[in-house]
């Protein structure tokens, strides 16, 4: 099994690793999946990246992992440095720039 550095590389892949805190079906958390799988599948289409969501709905404790206050919260684990971001994530240009996905030249 290929094993993965702390900035997020796997051999020559580099490893995008999210975590969406959703709140059951709501039409934010619907559309923050949607929207973050489309930036993903669009902008990392070079790189590997998992998405884990989690219904705080079903596990709320979890919510003190990355000490979520706003619903949808999206946490960016690889590669570092971790940052969040909030709401649905509809606005392409701001997740990129926030989340410093990269840019075709």
């Amino acid at each position: 099994m290929d094993s993965i550095d702390q900035d997020g590389n796997m051999g020559q892949k580099t490893i995008w690793r999210f975590r969406l805190y959703i709140m059951g079906q709501s039409a934010k958390s619907v559309r923050a999946l949607a929207n973050l799988k489309r930036i993903c599948d669009h902008y990392l289409e070079d790189a590997i990246y998992e998405i884990e969501a989690v219904d705080l709905q079903v596990s709320p404790e979890l919510a003190l992992l990355d000490q979520v206050i706003i619903i949808p919260t999206l946490v960016k684990l690889l590669p570092e440095p971790v940052i969040k971001l909030y709401g649905d994530l509809s606005n392409t240009e701001k997740v990129l720039e926030g989340l410093e996905f990269p840019r075709s030249q």
